[in-house]
C-alpha cells in the first residue's frame, strides 16, 4: 500500500555496472538514460497522493528519471516480443530505444532479453520485487539474509554481521503485511515524531492532564480521519491469489462481511436476549465515547478561553492546523489559569 510505484532496473549488452543510483547508459539514439528510475503506474495523482509523495522522496534519494506515460525524449515500447521487434524492422520503422518488459527471478525471458542485447535495445525491467509476491520465498529470504549479513560484517555493533538479520514465518497474504509495514512507517511514525517535535518545543508535557487532553482534543479527529482514509485505500485493493499458499482472495471487506461468496461459513448467531438486557449490559459495563476524546469539562474550558462552539473547530483538517491550534489553546490556557 501496495501503494505501488515500481523501481525499474536497465539492462543493456556491454553496460557498466551500476556504481550508485545516478548512474546512467546510452540509448541507441544517443540519449543518456539513468539505469534506476521510479514508475508511478497506478499510484493515486493529485496533491498530497502517492505519486506526488513517491516523486518527492525518490528524488530527494537521488532518483533522476520519473516514469510518468507522459512525457518522453526517446522511442520506447513496452511488453513487446520478438515477433512485435521484428514487424517495426520490417516495416522499415525506427528501432525502438527500450522496451519495458516485466523482469525478475521468476520472469527471467532469455529470448527476448538476448534479442535486444543483439539489437542494441535496452531493456526496462518493471516489477523486480515481484509486486511482493514473492516475499515469503525461501530462495530469495536466503539471499537477502546472506547480503545484509555481509554488508554488516566489519561492524562492531550487537546487530553486526550474524547478528543483523532477524527471520520469522507467516502464512498471511503478504499484500497484507506490506500494508502493515506500510501504515508503521507512514503512519504511526509521522504521529510520534509530530508528538516528540511538540514536546522538544517544551509546549507537551507527557505528565500534564491539561496537556493530554488538549492533544486528544486538537488531534484524535485528524487521527481517526486518516485511519478512515486508511481504511477506504485499503477496501479498493483486491488481495490477490497466490498460488504458493492456499488461502481467500478478493476484497477484503467483501470478504469480511460476505464470507459465503468464497466458500466460508457465517458463525455469527442470534443472541439469546432481547434488545433491552443488551442496552442494560451496555449501561452498566461500558463507557459512552467521549466527543473529540476529552471531558465535559475540558470542553467547557475551551469554549470559555475561545469563545468558540465544539463544532467550530470541525475546520481543523490537517496535522499543521492541528498542530497550530494545539500551540494557540495551550497558550490561551496558561495565560487563563495564572491570569
Amino acid at each position: 500500500m501496495v501503494l505501488k510505484p515500481y523501481h525499474y532496473i536497465m539492462r543493456r549488452r556491454m553496460a557498466s555496472v551500476a556504481t550508485d543510483i545516478t548512474s546512467k547508459i546510452t540509448l541507441n539514439d544517443g540519449v543518456s538514460m539513468p539505469l534506476f528510475g521510479l514508475g508511478v503506474w497506478r499510484a493515486t495523482p493529485g496533491p498530497g497522493g502517492q505519486t506526488e509523495q513517491a516523486v518527492e522522496f525518490a528524488l530527494q534519494k537521488g532518483y533522476r528519471m520519473i516514469d510518468t506515460a507522459e512525457m518522453y525524449e526517446s522511442v520506447g515500447v513496452s511488453n513487446f516480443g520478438i515477433q512485435h521487434l521484428e514487424g517495426i524492422k520490417s516495416n522499415g520503422l525506427p528501432v525502438p530505444s527500450v522496451n519495458q518488459i516485466e523482469l525478475h527471478p521468476w520472469q527471467q525471458k532469455p529470448d527476448i532479453v538476448k534479442y535486444c542485447r543483439d539489437n542494441n535495445i535496452a531493456v526496462m525491467g518493471y516489477a523486480p520485487l515481484v509486486k511482493g509476491q514473492r516475499f515469503d520465498d525461501e530462495t530469495l529470504c536466503e539471499i537477502a539474509k546472506r547480503i545484509q549479513m555481509a554488508l554488516r560484517y566489519r561492524h562492531r555493533d550487537p546487530s553486526a554481521g550474524v547478528h543483523s538479520v532477524s527471520v520469522g514465518r507467516s502464512t498471511a497474504n503478504q499484500r497484507i503485511e506490506m500494508l502493515w509495514s506500510f501504515l508503521m512507517r507512514n503512519f504511526t511514525i509521522f504521529w510520534k515524531n509530530l508528538f516528540n517535535s511538540l514536546v522538544e518545543e517544551g509546549i507537551l508535557n507527557n505528565t500534564d492532564p491539561l496537556h493530554l487532553e488538549c492533544v486528544r482534543f486538537c488531534f484524535l479527529p485528524i487521527i481517526q480521519l486518516h485511519l478512515n482514509q486508511f481504511e477506504e485505500m485499503w477496501n479498493t485493493h483486491r488481495i490477490r491469489q497466490q498460488g504458493f499458499a492456499e488461502q481467500c482472495y478478493g476484497i477484503p471487506n467483501v470478504m469480511y462481511f460476505q464470507p459465503i461468496i468464497y466458500g466460508k461459513l457465517d458463525q455469527s448467531f442470534a443472541l439469546p436476549c432481547g434488545d433491552t438486557v443488551l442496552d442494560d449490559i451496555a449501561d452498566q459495563y461500558t463507557e459512552q465515547t467521549l466527543h473529540r476524546g476529552v471531558s465535559h469539562e475540558f470542553r467547557q474550558l475551551v469554549s470559555l478561553v475561545t469563545g468558540l462552539t465544539i463544532e467550530d473547530f470541525d475546520v481543523v483538517q490537517t496535522p499543521d492546523e492541528a498542530k497550530t491550534l494545539y500551540r494557540h489553546l495551550i497558550s490561551l490556557m496558561l495565560h487563563t489559569i495564572f491570569a
